[in-house]
């Protein structure tokens, strides 16, 4: 499997600015920063509960790739 050119676990925003879309703006935003700068793949990461930044993901055309009981991973490869 290619080494991912950028990885970032998903991060928690303050409750007055979630359902904004922010996250989603900052994880499309990234990706293609990512996909600028010549990598192959953009890797991101959670944990199953967080369903919220799973949709994150999807939203910012990612999809899953692996999930365990500690985390599920997205990526979307260029």
């Amino acid at each position: 499997m290619p080494q991912p050119a950028w990885s970032s676990s998903a991060t928690g925003w303050s409750p007055t600015v979630r359902g904004a879309g922010l996250a989603t703006e900052a994880v499309i935003a990234a990706v293609q920063l990512a996909a600028g700068w010549g990598a192959r793949v953009a890797r991101a990461d959670t944990t199953p509960v967080n369903v919220a930044s799973q949709r994150v993901m999807e939203k910012a055309g990612m999809t899953e790739v692996a999930r365990s009981a500690a985390s599920v991973v997205y990526d979307v490869r260029f």
